[in-house]
């Protein structure tokens, strides 16, 4: 599918040269490049080239440069800036509960904080010492506050893209009036 994709483009740009040599279609190729199929069927001793597959999350991670409604949203939302903050909690949160609370390693870690930022809270992971039960605390706070965030300015946008429809229907009956009446008194 991927690879579809980037054969389409590459057949709709004007300089095909300049389209191949760019550094985000190279990553583009290479992400294309079905490895499942290559790697299982024809190399199956080749485990270590699965990680080839990171190229196709980058590529959905770097969406919003690509495609141009997603780019404009995360431009009038912020939602780019939201996300960093989001990146940049959930390391320092990692960090803190591998320090101050020694009752799990560094990925049980990690995977609390997700789990609890995103406020799903299995359960399965808990905070066990004081220390922890305060970021705890804080972090479910501080995972509240981010999605009501993302969720209010996902309705921003919305409404104000309604409102710009709106505002571009009533500009055009407007316009179509003042045509009809200078029409009327021409003649």
């Amino acid at each position: 599918m991927l690879l579809a994709e980037y054969a389409r483009a590459l057949y709709h740009t004007p300089s095909k040269k300049e389209f191949i040599l760019k550094p985000f279609n190279i990553l583009g190729l290479i992400a294309s490049i079905p490895y499942d199929f290559i790697l299982f069927t024809f190399m199956p001793g080749f485990g270590l080239l699965k990680f080839f597959k990171l190229f196709e999350l980058s590529r959905i991670l770097l969406l919003p440069v690509r495609v141009k409604f997603v780019r404009k949203f995360c431009e009038k939302t912020g939602l780019h800036k939201i996300f960093g903050v989001i990146l940049t909690i959930i390391i320092i949160f990692t960090l803190l509960f591998d320090l101050y609370g020694p009752s799990y390693n560094g990925f049980d870690d990690f995977y609390f904080v997700i789990v609890t930022l995103t406020t799903v809270g299995y359960g399965d992971v808990t905070p066990i010492t004081y220390n922890e039960k305060i970021l705890a605390i804080i972090l479910i706070l501080i995972g509240i506050f981010i999605f009501s965030t993302i969720t209010a300015s996902m309705a921003s946008f919305l409404t104000d893209r309604m409102i710009e429809k709106e505002d571009k229907d009533t500009k055009e009956e407007i316009n179509k009036n003042i045509e009809e009446k200078t029409e009327d008194i021409m003649n």
